[in-house]
Formats: structure tokens, C-alpha cells, sequence
């Protein structure tokens, strides 16, 4: 984001719009190899639904800056971006994330920027995406205060009912499984090529140990 910033505050037309397609094209490189299409986070060529969840306030924060405008990122960027909210709205009760899908060991639940993610995708566009809106409604239909409220207040006078979240989700790519019913979800983190569940750190009191379910 500082990248694009400075670049853009450059008084050389040419030399400005150069770098910016420069930057358009690092962008897109980096964020196709960041996030999976059923919403997983790769680090260390591992696939996880949450991984880099305290970087994405940025990540998505930029895409979302860029779209309409001349410098607006890859359709398959934004694509994963929004398989990425809505894979966090399934396995987040409200804002709080289970230990066992964020790729690092010793870890519990966790709270992350779910309502911010989905807000941000689902506004992207005009009328919203629906489905991510339907997400948000679902979350925090509870919710009547503040920007949130006023969020779900919106959705529901575009007619836009609450999404079940009731059942077995699956993800493929990041071999991880949601169940849920009402309050409650449980989930499965599995493993595959190359293994993923190795954040094994020397730090004092970390557990060296594969990331338990």
C-alpha cells in the first residue's frame, strides 16, 4: 500500500504511470499466490483457511482501492479475495476463529476482521454481491448498533435474507472441514502435499508439536 502511495504522489506523468503498471503486475503476482480459490491463505507453501488473517486488512483494503479504476487488479484476485471473506464468515462464530485453521501451533480461538472482510467485498460492487452480503446478515443480523447495524439494516431493505450456514462445508484446496448448527461449529484442519501443519517455532513455551483438531 506504502508502494503504491509514494508512487502515485510522483509529479512525472510518464515515469508515474510506468511504475504504477509495474506495481499493478507485482500486485497481481503476489496476490495470486496468496490466496486459493476456496479461500485458503498460503504461507511457507502451505495452504491454511486463515493464515495471514492480521495482513488481509490490507490486502483486501487495496483490492477493494484499485477496483473501477485504470489500475484494477486480475478478476481471479478478486474472486479468491471473496472466497477468502466468505470462508471466514462459515468458520468464525461471529468475529472468533478456532485455533486449529490459522497454521500456527499452540494457538486458541482467535478474533479477526470477518465483519470488515465481508462488508468490504460485498460493497465492492453496486448493488452488493449478494451472497457475501447474505454472509453478513447471517453473522451479525444480531447486531443493531453502529456502522454494523446500520450494514444489516441496508442488506435487509435490499431484500436480502440471512444465509443457513447450517451443514458440512469442505475445502478442497486447503483440506480443512466446517460443520455447523445453530451456535456452534466444528472444525477439521487435515493435511497435504507438501504437509502444512508445520509452524513448529523454538520460541519459550510454543508446542513443537503438528497442529492439533
Amino acid at each position: 500500500t506504502l508502494a503504491w502511495a509514494l508512487t502515485a504522489n510522483m509529479d512525472d506523468g510518464p515515469e508515474k504511470l510506468h511504475r504504477l503498471r509495474l506495481l499493478q503486475r507485482a500486485t497481481n503476482m503476489s496476490y495470486a499466490h496468496l490466496v486459493t480459490p476456496d479461500g485458503g491463505a498460503i504461507h511457507h507453501a502451505c495452504d491454511h483457511i486463515s493464515y495471514a488473517s492480521y495482513s488481509m486488512d490490507e490486502v483486501i483494503g487495496l483490492a477493494v482501492k484499485l477496483y473501477g479504476t485504470p489500475f484494477q487488479l486480475a478478476d481471479e484476485v478478486y474472486r479468491n479475495l471473496k472466497a477468502y471473506a466468505w470462508a471466514h464468515g462459515l468458520s468464525t462464530i461471529r468475529s472468533h476463529y478456532p485455533g486449529n485453521l490459522c497454521a500456527r501451533v499452540g494457538l486458541g480461538t482467535m478474533d479477526i476482521n470477518v465483519a470488515k472482510w465481508l462488508h468490504a467485498m460485498a460493497d465492492m460492487t453496486e448493488p452488493p454481491d449478494r451472497d457475501l452480503a447474505a454472509m453478513y446478515v447471517a453473522k451479525f443480523g444480531h447486531n443493531t448498533n453502529g456502522v454494523i447495524g446500520e450494514t444489516v439494516q441496508r442488506y435487509r431493505d435490499e431484500g436480502i435474507e440471512p444465509f443457513d450456514m447450517n451443514a458440512h462445508h469442505s475445502y478442497n484446496i486447503s483440506a480443512a472441514a466446517i460443520h455447523r448448527r445453530g451456535d456452534w461449529l466444528a472444525t477439521i484442519d487435515g493435511s497435504r502435499e507438501p504437509i502444512k501443519a508445520i509452524e513448529l517455532y523454538a520460541w519459550p513455551g510454543t508446542p513443537r508439536s503438528f497442529m492439533p483438531n
